[in-house]
């Protein structure tokens, strides 16, 4: 179901309670190598403040935060948020894929309904994730692999005790180092940031606009990264890709709730 210009729409729906935030990251890259991420959740209990580990990556991200507080202890209703959302999407909009990032078993009759309904199902998970569950997917993406395993460092060993040396004559003494002269010092300038690539973020907003003439940020930003494959916004000195944008004249940008950040020309 792609759509006229080829573009694999796909939709992600992240676990948070299930999936640790530091695989954000190579869970966005595996799933950008599938399509288009044009919707991307998570869901998990933000208010009660059990998700602060995810807020840095909501914005570099363009995640939408969805809060599911329980009502009774033991209940796990972020799976259930998330599993009624899935099936809203199936009838409600033009996807070619939907995303399950989690390694929880509970999740296997979404993947089958999805795929019972022509669209294809990816599962994200760590390697705790059972095998049978792995096999619901059209394809699953083993997370973690990359990360780098720890290591114990050793404490040296205890120098061994000198023996005393003869103290030495005034004649025999090392000179001390001599000092700079009180009219010179020694400073480290500041780096200087970048310049904006202000003509590729252009290009890259004229190369993600949709029909109604707004561009998703994160499709830009995807853009970008071909373009500039050392691109990162905090290579310029922003935190976000939002505000690196907003420094820009001739950019204005909205929000929207469910979709995301959006951006055009003015």
């Amino acid at each position: 179901m792609n759509d006229a210009l080829g573009v694999t729409k796909l939709a992600l729906l992240i676990d948070g309670d299930n999936v640790r935030a530091t695989l954000m990251p190579e869970i966005m890259a595996k799933a950008e190598s599938l399509g288009t991420v044009a919707v991307r959740r998570i869901y998990g209990q933000f208010t009660a403040g059990k998700m602060k580990s995810w807020l840095k990556h909501i914005d570099p991200f363009d995640l939408t935060k969805v809060d599911v507080t329980p009502t009774r202890s033991g209940k796990n209703a972020a799976d259930i948020r998330l599993v009624i959302e899935a099936m809203d999407m199936l009838h409600g909009r033009q996807l070619d894929g939907i995303c399950i990032a989690s390694s929880d078993s509970d999740f296997t009759q979404l993947a089958d309904r999805i795929r019972a309904n022509a669209i294809s199902a990816y599962g994200f998970g760590e390697k705790k994730a059972p095998a049978a569950f792995r096999k619901t997917f059209d394809r699953f993406f083993e997370l973690g692999n990359a990360e780098a395993p720890k290591t114990r460092t050793r404490k040296p060993p205890a120098a061994k005790p000198t023996p005393p040396t003869a103290k030495l004559t005034p004649s025999a003494a090392k000179p001390a180092p001599a000092r700079p002269s009180a009219g010179r010092v020694a400073r480290n300038p500041a780096p200087q940031k970048p310049p904006l690539p202000s003509s590729e973020i252009f290009a890259a907003i004229d190369q993600a606009k949709g029909a109604d003439g707004w561009s998703r940020l994160g499709t830009v930003g995807q853009h970008l990264r071909k373009a500039l494959p050392s691109f990162t916004h905090k290579k310029f000195g922003y935190k976000t890709m939002s505000g690196l944008v907003d420094a820009i004249d001739g950019i204005e940008a909205k929000k929207d709730p469910d979709q995301g950040a959006f951006v055009r020309r003015k």
